[in-house]
C-alpha cells in the first residue's frame, strides 16, 4: 500500500502535472476529499471538475515536488 507522501506526490505529479485526473482519482485518493481551496467543491468531482478546465487552460506544466 502506498504511503500517504506517495499519495499526495501521486497527485500533483500524474494529476496536475501530467494530467492524469481519473488515475488520481481512481488510485490516489481516499472515498472522500475535502478541497482546502476557495471556489473548488469537496469531493473527487470537485477536483475533477476544477482541473479539467485548469488542465485547458494551462497546457504546459511542470511541477516538481520536493
Amino acid at each position: 500500500m502506498a504511503t500517504n507522501l506517495e499519495n499526495a506526490t501521486n497527485l500533483y505529479e500524474r494529476g496536475i502535472r501530467d494530467g492524469e485526473v481519473r488515475e488520481v482519482l481512481d488510485n490516489y485518493m481516499g472515498p472522500t476529499y475535502t478541497q482546502h481551496s476557495t471556489g473548488v467543491r469537496d469531493g473527487k468531482e470537485g477536483f475533477a471538475e476544477f482541473f479539467a478546465d485548469f488542465l485547458v487552460r494551462n497546457p504546459k506544466r511542470d511541477i516538481r515536488v520536493v
